[in-house]
């Protein structure tokens, strides 16, 4: 018996010739060291079918974000500035893909609110929202004072809805209102 036999605890471990491994599974249970044994010996012979992330781990990952979202929005509404306090416009209609119109000429909304000058609230607003754009010169149709920063941003991104109630939720966001370009 050699080291392959002692370690896999059958003889013939690897052989082409054996019997048994011909048809569909015959390299399932290969030694390491040879050429389907697995990427980087990640696989070994009984899970070489496994997901790279159980899904498992990808309904708790979603699940925490959506309790985190939840939260803010709780928060938002605990302090009495709920979304239709804070938010100027109707989400209702907006479709999933965060457009609105007709079908055939189908848009983005785009809003805008301002937020204080300085790094720390455009950090957090850049954190939550990809599509926002900073103007600190502008005063927008929000009205920006001196020491404000108008923020641009639309609704055309995955999950739209949870991104502007985490913005409302935001102790310094006083009002989100649909920007109207001219």
């Amino acid at each position: 018996m050699n080291a392959n036999e002692r370690k896999w605890g059958k003889a013939g471990v690897g052989a082409e010739s054996d019997a048994s491994r011909r048809g569909p599974g015959r390299y399932m249970d290969k030694a390491p060291g040879t050429a389907f044994w697995g990427v980087l010996g990640a696989w070994t012979r009984h899970d070489h079918r496994k997901a790279f992330l159980p899904i498992s781990y990808l309904r708790s990952f979603a699940f925490i974000c959506g309790q985190i979202v939840f939260s803010f929005a709780l928060a938002a509404t605990a302090a009495g500035l709920g979304p239709t306090t804070v938010i100027a416009f109707d989400l209702d209609r907006l479709n999933a893909s965060g457009l609105q119109g007709p079908p055939g000429g189908q848009r983005a909304l785009d809003y805008e609110f301002c937020i204080p000058r300085g790094q720390g609230s455009r950090d957090q607003v850049a954190a939550i929202d990809p599509s926002a754009r900073f103007y600190p010169g502008s005063r927008g149709r929000s009205g920006c004072g001196p020491d404000q920063v108008l923020v641009l941003g639309n609704t055309h991104q995955p999950g739209y809805r949870a991104i502007l109630l985490t913005l409302a939720a935001l102790p310094f966001v006083t009002r989100i209102a649909e920007a109207l370009f001219e």
